[in-house]
């Protein structure tokens, strides 16, 4: 059984910063040293954000009180884009496909959705983004990597009512 010697994601643009709406470009390495019996080779661009905190309260009478500590927590799924490169995609027929022993490159391409938020990291939480590649065999994952990357959403003045206005400042003595 042959193994994958190379599995890298580039993307079109030098800096991995990306506006809502913008094209996403790029493309997927694949080198092995022999050949592979696989299911699927995949992409996956994805957006989610995840918040956590924690309160705590005390109860109980008197001197002998408790704590309480209450966890909070929620993730969204802002969307999930799939391309099979190569072979089958999961659900379907699980039969092999081979791939010779190679160096073989995959192109892709996605358009970031319009109504997608800002990256983010807080204490709390976060907002963020990545491309996935992932290789299959059967139900089995035999191998994945995962590149982050930055959303910019910029602000639209015309929906912002008295953006027109403009703002005046006087400083006094």
């Amino acid at each position: 059984m042959g193994k994958i010697t190379l599995c890298e994601i580039s993307l079109s643009k030098k800096v991995d910063l990306y506006f809502t709406k913008e094209q996403m470009i790029g493309v997927l390495n694949v080198e092995t040293d022999k050949d592979l019996k696989l299911s699927a080779i995949s992409i996956t661009i994805k957006g989610q954000g995840y918040v956590h905190w924690t309160e705590q309260k005390l109860r109980g009478p008197g001197e002998p009180r408790f704590k309480d500590t209450h966890h909070h927590s929620a993730s969204e799924d802002y969307f999930e884009h799939t391309l099979v490169l190569f072979g089958q995609g999961s659900g379907e027929r699980l039969d092999k496909c081979y791939l010779p022993a190679g160096r073989y490159t995959y192109p892709f391409q996605c358009q970031l959705p319009a109504n997608i938020p800002c990256s983010f990291e807080g204490d709390l939480g976060y907002v963020r983004y990545w491309v996935k590649a992932t290789i299959e065999k059967g139900r089995e994952l035999i191998h994945k990597t995962k590149l982050p990357f930055t959303v910019i959403c910029p602000l639209e003045l015309n929906s912002v009512p008295d953006s027109d206005v403009s703002v005046k400042f006087e400083r006094q003595v």
